[in-house]
């Protein structure tokens, strides 16, 4: 009886092309190649590795600015700012889905909203269910930092919201009434020796007075 002959998917090189395309979801960096013209979705070399995928997009011209440095929420921020000022001094139109001036809360109603203003629809799936494991991103260490930015950028993102879709003085009008209880609050535990009750509220005082005074949604948690 002859012995098995055992075979090996032989590996092949593919010259790496630009851009390379990088996004973070839960947690993770996923990274994507653009495949050279000469291959197609049908001829491309199948990956060895199962965790990577091919996938097929339709044609479409995209806009791109080259810069150096760490790829912080910052740098894509201020980058993102000078790709889109090129683009409309080109007379060229951007897709914007959600708009990164946000960094927590409000963008997807940010979203929603400027899609109605465009007379666009919007679809609700509303057999769709969805498991929101909540505070299940970070661990439970962290829970006090995130807590303080979710509270700096909640107020920091709702009175930007107010501002950019209604108007700078409406914004202030219902700011105003969270401001004063954040400072009346802040006062309080500050009195009663509550320190992490005393920070939660000096948070949201300075979400809303940077977001105020015009400055970016800065904040991140100390870990």
């Amino acid at each position: 009886m002859p012995a098995p002959v055992l075979t090996e998917k032989k590996s092949q090189n593919i010259a790496m092309t630009a851009p390379v395309l990088i996004s973070d979801s839960d947690n993770a960096w996923t990274v994507a190649f653009v495949i050279p013209n000469s291959y197609t979705i049908k001829t491309v070399p199948k990956p060895t590795n199962k965790n990577i995928k091919l996938v097929e997009n339709p044609q479409k011209k995209i806009a791109i600015i080259k810069f150096s440095g760490l790829m912080s929420k910052d740098s894509i921020y201020d980058n993102t700012q000078k790709l889109k000022a090129w683009i409309l001094n080109n007379k060229l139109e951007a897709i914007l889905i959600l708009e990164i001036t946000f960094f927590l809360y409000l963008e997807n109603d940010d979203l929603c909203l400027r899609k109605k203003k465009e007379d666009n629809k919007i679809y609700v799936a509303k057999k769709a269910k969805v498991q929101h494991l909540g505070a299940r991103s970070h661990s439970p260490i962290y829970e006090k930092e995130i807590e303080f930015s979710r509270n700096w950028h909640w107020m920091w993102s709702k009175f930007y919201f107010n501002k950019k879709h209604y108007s700078y003085s409406k914004a202030i009008l219902i700011g105003l009434p969270a401001l004063i209880n954040s400072m009346i609050k802040l006062f309080y535990y500050f009195i009663t020796h509550n320190k992490f009750k005393k920070k939660v509220y000096t948070m949201r005082f300075l979400g809303l007075i940077n977001s105020m005074f015009g400055k970016k949604s800065w904040y991140r948690p100390q870990i």
